[in-house]
């Protein structure tokens, strides 16, 4: 159950269908919303907040955002009195105040935080990104419903090392939503204390995207690509990949990276260092653009980008299926 977009969310989702439909389960992706064409190995339906259909046939529904968590809260109130076999799971994506907080604001992210919680309490089970999530959300959610399982995504090819062009530039480069959260001016800022030859590669499309392109214009050393459908298209064209976010709950974008053996900076937000160390990304004090600039160059020297490689194999999509499958295996039951 989601919302359609080629952003996070749905990758995840669009691997788990295709990992678990080759593990020969049933899978049914029901969306809200048509944004793009997605090929799936299954049967898609798409659904309203009005008329909604039976979920009795399912042994799981598994949600993922808001709007679907939401119309997941409206079924289960609608049908309260109905006893069925099927077992409602939410996956919470990120740590949800903190993200809320960014976007809405301090008074607008807690009360629009508590309503997400609220949507997601008559669930049976929920599925959280990292240990330190699982501590997270025990002041909200019984610690008996709370289960962890990283994400996996199917392993790109490796990207080539890219020597540096005639004009000896060292392209640094990040791929996100274009939003406050994700610090993109942070690395704007720390483009001052690098080298004239580094430049900025920036992919992604979002609500301050005007707002970072007018505070980049002073220089040329910065390039907006926009949103595109494979990002890892132009991972190729970058030395250092850039995660400079004030909040993650995962973050699939530093897998894709790590994934295909680049040199990773990561601000120190929580969670991070519980799946990939010092030794495999370069973390830089959160929001501190002199320590990102130092953090940038000390990654371009030391090359770790095959131990991030190695790392970003554990986290396959076979992990994250069979992760899966205890929770909706304990789920079933246990019902």
């Amino acid at each position: 159950m989601t919302a359609q977009t080629h952003e996070g969310p749905l990758k995840v989702v669009k691997s788990l269908i295709e990992g678990l439909t080759e593990r020969r389960h049933e899978c049914t992706l029901l969306y809200l919303e048509e944004r793009e064409e997605i090929v799936l190995p299954c049967r898609k339906q798409k659904v309203g907040y009005i008329h909604q259909p039976d979920l009795s046939q399912y042994d799981i529904v598994h949600s993922h955002g808001m709007k679907p968590d939401f119309w997941v809260w409206l079924y289960l109130v609608r049908n309260s009195r109905r006893r069925a076999k099927t077992r409602f799971i939410s996956t919470y994506h990120s740590f949800i105040f903190e993200d809320f907080r960014w976007k809405y604001g301090y008074v607008g992210g807690w009360l629009l935080a508590h309503l997400f919680l609220t949507f997601t309490n008559r669930h049976d089970k929920i599925v959280v990104l990292s240990d330190v999530a699982k501590v997270y959300y025990s002041q909200w959610v019984p610690q008996e419903k709370l289960f962890r399982c990283y994400h996996g995504l199917p392993m790109p090819q490796r990207a080539e090392h890219r020597e540096p062009d005639e004009s000896g530039d060292i392209i640094v480069g990040m791929c996100c939503p274009l939003e406050r959260i994700k610090g993109v001016d942070v690395l704007l800022a720390a483009m001052e204390y690098m080298p004239k030859n580094y430049r900025l590669l920036v992919v992604g499309d979002g609500s301050q995207r005007q707002q970072l392109e007018r505070s980049a214009m002073s220089g040329k050393r910065v390039s907006f690509v926009g949103d595109v459908l494979n990002p890892k298209d132009y991972y190729q064209q970058m030395d250092v990949f850039v995660v400079a976010s004030y909040s993650e709950g995962f973050c699939l974008s530093l897998l894709e990276a790590a994934q295909m053996g680049m040199s990773v900076v990561c601000s120190d937000i929580p969670g991070m260092r519980e799946k990939f160390s010092e030794e495999e990304v370069t973390y830089f004090k959160t929001g501190d653009a002199r320590d990102l600039a130092r953090a940038v160059q000390d990654a371009r020297l030391q090359q770790n980008g095959e131990r991030a490689r190695e790392k970003a194999l554990t986290f396959s999509v076979e992990r994250m299926c069979e992760s899966h499958e205890r929770v909706y295996g304990g789920a079933v039951d246990n019902g």
